[in-house]
């Protein structure tokens, strides 16, 4: 089958992954975007924010070294918590749930009756819900055009007259329009060397072969309107 160009100017047609990596727990990448940023987005002072990170690490067990296993463990439960929930941001979130908890540490450490994992759970589901909203709010992209039959039907009866031309002039019609701007000129220049014609000559004949085309063509579309509209007719 012969593929015509168009320039010959007539119109055609989340999985749960248990080895998520976290990074280790440590006091100098505070405040640098990873999981001891525990203030997300807040102008509030440094000194502020390391005292609540140091309550929440007390609030988590008195002992530090304790304490400091018990938050990497629940980061990592929460990751994995978002990643088998097809979260596609799975650190981010488990992030802001600490950071949210963090802010909240103040007000609750003090009347929370329940292990601290939980709390971070309950703080997990209400961001997951937020997260889903946000993605369904997100503006979905536009559907794509729909098939003009028309077309299509346009287009095939243009490849079959094609197909119908003598090889020299399909390979001329095919040929003239190849490649792009210069190279496109200087393919042309060699075509009507070999041919022995003068450029206007060889666009002569060009002219001779599309017009021979488009009435091809158009015969070939108004033969098929018809079996269709016979083809209408015999069903009703």
């Amino acid at each position: 089958m012969t593929t015509v160009p168009s320039k010959l100017g007539f119109q055609s047609r989340g999985q749960c992954n248990a080895d998520q990596s976290t990074p280790t727990c440590t006091r100098s990448k505070h405040r640098k975007g990873t999981a001891l940023s525990v203030i997300s987005g807040n102008d509030e002072p440094e000194d502020l924010d390391k005292q609540r990170f140091e309550q929440l690490l007390r609030w988590l067990d008195p002992d530090r070294e304790t304490a400091g296993a018990k938050y990497e463990l629940i980061r990592k439960r929460l990751i994995k918590l978002f990643v088998c929930r097809g979260v596609d941001v799975p650190e981010e979130l488990a992030d802001e749930t600490i950071n949210r908890v963090t802010r909240k540490v103040h007000e609750i450490c003090a009347t929370y009756v329940g292990k601290p994992e939980h709390y971070f759970h309950g703080v997990a589901n209400n961001i997951h819900l937020e997260w889903i909203r946000k993605k369904r709010a997100q503006v979905a992209p536009p559907p794509p055009p729909p098939v003009n039959e028309d077309d299509e039907r346009r287009f095939a009866c243009l490849e079959r007259c094609v197909n119908k031309l003598p090889k020299a002039d399909r390979d001329l019609v095919l040929g003239y329009y190849q490649d792009e701007k210069h190279a496109k000129i200087d393919h042309r220049k060699q075509m009507a060397e070999q041919m022995g014609l003068g450029m206007n000559a060889l666009r002569i004949r060009l002219c001779r072969i599309r017009a021979s085309l488009q009435s091809c063509a158009e015969q070939c579309c108004n033969e098929n309107l018809t079996k269709q509209n016979e083809t209408k007719h015999h069903l009703y």
